[in-house]
């Protein structure tokens, strides 16, 4: 199995909403699984912060267990993303997540 996985968060005392990133390439459950623990933990580290996340495309490193780089995105539109109306949004609470 490969796949691209789009993240973003929601603060929720006052519905900000981190910008999308898209993690390209990611094999495996387990891999998926961990990139998207990382990735949310990271956006949740930058915000509280105070910092931006940028709209970006990265890949999972399953050596080291973290996110890297790969380019950036003008804008919203340049993921072409298309919402799969038969996924739910999934919502974790922040006891998991620490």
């Amino acid at each position: 199995m490969r796949c691209d996985i789009n993240i973003s968060v929601i603060r929720k005392k006052d519905n900000f909403h981190s910008s999308r990133v898209e993690i390209k390439n990611v094999q495996g459950t387990r891999q998926v699984e961990k990139a998207i623990e990382i990735e949310l933990l990271r956006h949740v580290e930058e915000m509280e912060k105070g910092n931006e996340v940028v709209y970006e495309t990265r890949r999972y490193d399953q050596i080291n267990n973290t996110t890297v780089r790969l380019r950036g995105k003008d804008s919203k539109l340049d993921y072409m993303f298309m919402h799969e109306p038969d996924v739910p949004r999934i919502f974790i609470k922040k006891e998991l997540i620490q």
